[in-house]
Parts: C-alpha cells; sequence; structure tokens
C-alpha cells in the first residue's frame, strides 16, 4: 500500500511539473512585448495588469525618439489598456494599426483610440461580425471576464469601462461598436467606417515606413 502511495505522489508531482512549464510557456508566449524600431514604438501581445507600469517605464527610455505607437494585441486587461492610453495621450503620440499584418481588438481598441493622430492601414477587409480567428485590423466586442465558458463571459462592468475610455479619449462613435458584437466574436470596422467615424483620423494603403 505504501508503495502504492509513494508512486500515486510522484505521479502528481510530475504532472504538476508539466502542467506548470505549460503554463510559464504559454504566459511567456503571451506576454505584452515591447520595442522601438526608428520612430515607432511596438506593443505586441496581450496586455496584462501590470504592463501600465512596463509601458511607463518603456516611454520614459525612448520618450526624445518615439513618435508612433504601432498595436499588434488581441487585447487583454482593459484598465491597464487604459492607463497606457493615458500615457499615449499624454505625450502627445499617434498610433497606429496595419490591418494586413496586425489585430488590435477588444481593449487594444482603447489604446488606439488614446492616439492624437489615428492611423488604420491597410483596412480594406470587410465590415461586420465575425469570428477571431484569422481576423486582422480593428475589432470590437463587449467586455469579457477571462477565463469563462463563453455563454457566460460577458462582463458588463469591462463593457461600460471600454466605453468610458472611449468618451475619454474624445472617441465616441468607438462607444457605439462595443456592444455590436459578444465577446466570442468580433466586430470587424472598415477604413472607410473608422474614418467617417472619427475613430481614424487618417487611413491608407501605403507601406508601415510612411508613418515613420
Amino acid at each position: 500500500m505504501a508503495g502504492c502511495e509513494r508512486r500515486m505522489r510522484q505521479r502528481l508531482e510530475r504532472a504538476a511539473l508539466v502542467i506548470a512549464a505549460v503554463n510559464l510557456m504559454c504566459s511567456q508566449s503571451r506576454a505584452c512585448e515591447m520595442s522601438l524600431t526608428g520612430r515607432i514604438l511596438s506593443i505586441t501581445g496581450e496586455i496584462f495588469k501590470g504592463d501600465e507600469f512596463k509601458f511607463r517605464d518603456f516611454l520614459d527610455s525612448v520618450r526624445a525618439k518615439a513618435a508612433t505607437v504601432r498595436l499588434n494585441s488581441p487585447g487583454g486587461n482593459i484598465s491597464a489598456s487604459g492607463e497606457i492610453g493615458r500615457q499615449i495621450r499624454e505625450a502627445g503620440l499617434t498610433t497606429l494599426v496595419d490591418a494586413r499584418r496586425d489585430i488590435c481588438a477588444s481593449a487594444c481598441t482603447v489604446v488606439f483610440a488614446s492616439g492624437k493622430q489615428r492611423v488604420y492601414l491597410n483596412a480594406r477587409g470587410p465590415e461586420g461580425v465575425m469570428g477571431h480567428e484569422g481576423f486582422r485590423g480593428l475589432g470590437f466586442h463587449q467586455g469579457s471576464i477571462p477565463d469563462q465558458p463563453q455563454a457566460s463571459r460577458y462582463s458588463g462592468d469591462g463593457t461600460a469601462a471600454m466605453i468610458g475610455y472611449f468618451y475619454e479619449f474624445g472617441v465616441p462613435a468607438a462607444a457605439g461598436l462595443v456592444d455590436k458584437a459578444p465577446p466570442e466574436r468580433i466586430y470587424a470596422v472598415s477604413g472607410a467606417s473608422a474614418l467617417s467615424l472619427g475613430i481614424a483620423t487618417r487611413i491608407t494603403g501605403a507601406h508601415l515606413a510612411s508613418a515613420n
């Protein structure tokens, strides 16, 4: 009996180590990264609570060089995104999304809305509700609770928080897009609509380098 219990304990310990390793790899693969190329500061990956402080420190180190913040993020923590947006607005930076290669969805759209100028590149795709898989460009949906089944993922508080940030950053039309899709779907906005609604201040099909 003692031998069986020992072997069972060993199996559980090995399983725990495997789970921990997988969780570490997932966390690392999803972590928000920040870099500077020329005058473009890039934010890539999911935004987590605490990344607002990481962004503050990075921005302080490159403030004299950075002019544009390029976004490639599926979203993440709404309050962290809002604080990053406030720092972008205070610094007077331009925000940019390239729909040909990048995604800016959910809470990332709050960061995009914070730009003094908001550039939407290569936004030629369809407009409307669609799935997340393979999506590129600006995408809106209701606030959600992480790690919940799809049927119970909706967050009224999260939705209200995103809407509040859109009004704070002077882009009220973006608030009207939040409720157009549930958390498990996404509402894609075309370049023409983003421009006419004031969500983007400029649209173009030019290469990213033109925003330098």
